[in-house]
């Protein structure tokens, strides 16, 4: 693919997922000279510029990074190679990016080499001047009319620098699509892949500036693991096919402020048997996955990487089912028990969507687009169950005026759009105001 990089064109190879459980990320096919990003459900791709996709393409990298439970488990990078599939380092793809973005701001590598030459100013290296110049004796003093100085000079010719620039050469052929408009430097010596690493090694341990030794390590590793033979064939993909878990840490960190572990609703077991009852195992609480609390209000926040948000053909839709409907209830019931019936609390499922679908023309073009699209609820809890149990046995009731609903008992459905959510991720909300955007309109709604 080292050849064919350049010529790929970003319009033409980004995407998005088109369901729940489709791949989201990077998918590299040499063989095939073929690259393929898949974005997240609801994710506006702007084509207006190679500009646009760079930065569409570094966002998603930047989400999956920090919000990929998978990768946080692994603690490497899931690109695997068909060619060493136990390798699952073969392709360190924010390696070739650190890379590639060290030689757009720095530039060719430098090396400061310390040059000695005659001159009559400068620091004077004492030693060499009285060993290679002539003195002058003068009322039985040595004079010297010209002294050996020392200077540094920038050498752009080293070996090091040889190896930087097959170092950025090698990421743009792996990744070089991401950064149109760059070229690599050209090359004067061949590759030898031994040597390189030896050179690296013997630098790293000479090196004591942090900086410049995670420099050396990047390069070493894009020399570790290029294989000039196999690279060409291999498959490499970066990413997930469970985006739902991304989308649960992506809410809970622009939404969560609470401990929800306070909030999580246990379940006991009752033997008659005390023995039996001494060997029982506590039950697992249920789990919330985010809970905000706004204005000394409650809100009871469930993800759901759905694709209602995210269809222009809604013949089918698909919206979270019963149990997790009641789920979200218990939840609330349980806050509002908590807190004696003081607060209210609020209850709502959290789905991608795109602001600038077309053809919905319910959508909202502000700049945070939160979207009501109705409520779910439980038929069991709209009538009170004493006089609805009277009734069925056909026992005679005094019908008494409804008691108002508890809010948490109407689970709200809010589309976000997903390029504003992963956006804000990364942005600097210390005042808050991205929740209240959010919410300020949501609120009058439910």
């Amino acid at each position: 693919m080292a050849n064919q990089t350049n010529s790929i064109s970003l319009k033409d190879i980004c995407r998005n997922a088109s369901g729940g459980r489709d791949f989201v990320g990077i998918d590299i096919n040499n063989k095939e000279h073929a690259v393929t990003v898949y974005f997240p459900l609801g994710y506006h791709i702007d084509k207006s510029s190679d500009e646009k996709l760079q930065d569409d393409v570094l966002l998603l990298l930047k989400t999956l990074r920090n919000f990929c439970p998978e990768l946080q488990r692994n603690r490497v990078l899931p690109l695997k190679s068909k060619s060493d599939p136990d390798n699952e380092n073969t392709f360190p793809l924010f390696v070739y990016q650190r890379m590639i973005n060290h030689y757009m701001n720095v530039g060719a590598y430098t090396e400061n080499e310390i040059v000695y030459d005659k001159a009559k100013q400068g620091k004077i290296n004492w030693a060499r001047t009285i060993k290679q110049t002539k003195a002058h004796i003068h009322d039985n003093n040595a004079i010297y009319l010209d002294f050996i100085v020392k200077s540094s000079v920038v050498n752009q010719q080293t070996l090091l620098a040889e190896i930087y620039r097959h170092c950025v050469d090698i990421c743009f052929k792996k990744i070089g699509w991401m950064f149109k408009g760059i070229k690599p430097p050209n090359l004067k010596l061949k590759y030898n892949k031994k040597l390189f690493v030896s050179v690296l090694k013997e630098k790293l341990g000479k090196t004591f500036n942090d900086k410049t030794k995670e420099l050396f390590t990047d390069m070493l590793t894009v020399i570790q693991v290029y294989n000039e033979v196999t690279d060409s064939l291999d498959r490499h993909k970066y990413g997930t096919n469970r985006f739902e878990e991304v989308w649960e840490e992506m809410m809970e960190s622009i939404f969560g402020s609470e401990d929800k572990s306070k909030y999580e609703p246990t379940a006991k077991w009752h033997l008659i048997d005390k023995q039996e009852q001494s060997c029982l195992e506590p039950l697992v609480p249920l789990k919330p996955d985010t809970i905000m609390k706004e204005d000394d209000n409650f809100y009871v926040l469930d993800a759901k990487y759905y694709t209602f948000g995210c269809m222009e053909n809604r013949k089918r839709l698909y919206l979270p089912e019963t149990s997790d409907i009641h789920k979200q209830i218990t939840y609330g019931e349980r806050i509002f028990v908590m807190t004696g019936g003081s607060k209210k609390v609020f209850n709502a499922f959290l789905m991608p969507a795109d602001k600038d679908l077309k053809g919905d023309p319910s959508a909202d073009k502000d700049k945070y687009c939160s979207r009501y699209i109705g409520y779910a609820d439980a038929d069991w809890k709209k009538e009170n169950i004493i006089v609805n149990a009277k009734q069925q046995a056909g026992t005679s009731v005094t019908k008494k005026q409804p008691k108002e609903k508890p809010y948490y008992e109407k689970v709200a459905g809010i589309l976000i759009d997903t390029k504003e959510a992963m956006d804000s991720c990364f942005s600097n909300d210390t005042s808050g105001k991205l929740k209240k955007a959010y919410w300020k309109k949501v609120l009058r709604l439910l």
